[in-house]
C-alpha cells in the first residue's frame, strides 16, 4: 500500500519535519543501507504518499509496514525509530541538532489503530 492508511502516521510525520534538516537511515538490510539528509515533506501523490526532499530525492514508503515509533537519544543527536508489526526497526531519523522537541516525543508509539 503505498497510500498512507492512518491518520496517526500522517500527523507524526508532518511532526516530525517540522523540526527542519534529518538524516534518514534505513536499516542495514544485507549488504546495502542508505542515508539521506535534508528538509523532508510528505509529497501526497495520487497514487502514492512518498516522503521527499526535493524534486529528484524521495523514499518510496508501504504504509502498511509502518506501524509505530520510538524515540530516544544516541550519541548526542534525536533518534526516531520507525517500526513494523514485528517490532523490527524500518529506517531511522536523527537530528544533529539534539533531541527531538515535545511535539514529536508526545506521537511515540502506535500509528495504527
Amino acid at each position: 500500500m503505498n497510500k498512507i492508511i492512518n491518520q496517526k502516521q500522517k500527523d507524526f510525520f508532518k511532526v516530525l519535519f517540522e523540526c527542519g534538516e534529518l538524516l534518514f537511515q534505513s536499516e542495514k538490510k544485507g549488504s546495502y543501507s542508505a542515508d539521506m539528509k535534508g528538509k523532508f515533506f510528505i509529497n501526497e501523490m495520487v497514487d502514492e504518499d512518498r516522503l521527499d526532499i526535493d524534486g529528484d530525492t524521495h523514499i518510496h514508503v508501504n504504509w502498511e509496514d509502518v506501524c509505530s515509533v520510538e524515540i530516544g537519544v544516541e550519541k548526542g543527536e534525536g533518534l526516531v525509530s520507525v517500526k513494523d508489526r514485528k517490532n523490527q526497526v524500518l529506517f531511522n531519523f536523527y537530528n544533529f541538532s539534539g533531541s527531538f522537541s515535545e511535539e514529536v516525543k508526545a506521537l511515540e508509539g502506535s500509528l495504527v489503530d
